[in-house]
């Protein structure tokens, strides 16, 4: 299926999942059975307590039973009731976080919406790794034409208007390393559009950042047909705008990947409970009998290792 469907996934449903949730569901029954049965024994408390003050016992004779005695035997039922009642939620709560983990694994085979999150999990360290690379590679970008912007007064011709051989050395450098940085900024903008194309029109599509492709390549090939004055003066200014880039740009950059990632792991998590829900109310609705429930919660407890504890309902 493309997205959970209750009335697809219900026929798909795997034996250890289905078990689970039917037996999630007669949990819940058994804890509002439980919290019905608690409200009547704290009112017999209450009665018992209110019934029986204290005063009234201290007249010689009196045939007025201690408040600690009348109430010895509801608050007795109340203690058991607690105990069961806790333990109940406590065994409810851990089956359905190992549903949840199960449910996860089953929604990975059958249902592509969900694949596809997981497929796209990694993309946030990816695109993490791409952009660091382009961060080393602009710091070498930098170095290079800060040196192209020393030398290039060195040996200029203003006759020919030619660069010393130093000068169009390094501007060869400088080639190579704009040509790195401007393969790192596409390959770390590929992978977020390979992200945002996968999760596209699904649950999950929380779009990744781009980093501004600028051509830096062109701007250092133009260097060796500029006066010199102008070379440095565009080398000054590249290099400013690349310095941005690593001061500003890729953190703001970053922290936006880092927020994406962070909701795309809260709305898997959504995706799963949300499924879960609807399968327990699905079960409650259509697998609970009644009389089964001491029996089922009785086994549950033993296949879960919960804490036994004797149920009055």
């Amino acid at each position: 299926m493309h997205a959970f469907n209750l009335n697809e996934a219900v026929p798909l449903l795997c034996d250890d999942v289905a078990d689970m949730v039917v037996r999630g569901a007669y949990l819940d029954y058994s804890v509002r059975l439980l919290e019905q049965s608690r409200l009547a024994h704290a009112s017999r408390v209450e009665l018992a307590q209110a019934s029986h003050a204290p005063f009234l016992n201290v007249k010689s004779g009196s045939t007025q039973a201690p408040v600690e005695d009348v109430a010895l035997v509801p608050l007795a039922d109340l203690a058991l009731t607690d105990r069961a009642l806790s333990a109940s939620k406590w065994l409810s709560e851990r089956l359905r976080t190992r549903c949840e983990t199960a449910l996860e694994a089953w929604l990975t085979v059958h249902c592509d919406e969900y694949r596809r999150a997981v497929e796209a999990k990694s993309d946030a360290d990816n695109w993490e790794q791409a952009l660091h690379r382009v961060e080393v590679d602009a710091h070498h970008f930098i170095l290079t034409l800060s040196t192209v912007r020393n030398l290039a007064p060195a040996g200029y011709d203003p006759a020919a208007g030619g660069f010393s051989q130093a000068t169009l050395d390094a501007i060869g450098q400088a080639r190579v390393d704009a040509a790195k940085v401007d393969a790192g900024i596409t390959m770390t903008n590929e992978i977020a559009e390979r992200h945002d194309a996968l999760l596209g029109q699904t649950a999950f599509d929380v779009p990744m950042p781009r980093v501004v492709q600028v051509p830096h390549l062109a701007e250092v090939e133009q260097l060796v047909f500029l006066p010199v004055a102008a070379a440095q003066a565009e080398c000054r200014r590249v290099i400013g705008a690349v310095e941005n880039l690593i001061d500003q740009e890729i953190d703001a950059l970053r922290n936006r990947v880092h927020a994406s990632a962070h909701e795309h792991h809260a709305r898997m998590k959504r995706y799963v409970r949300d499924a879960w829900n609807q399968l327990h109310a699905y079960a409650a609705a259509h697998s609970v009998e009644p009389d089964q429930v001491a029996e089922v919660v009785a086994q549950t407890e033993k296949l879960y290792a919960a804490t036994s504890a004797t149920r009055t309902f």
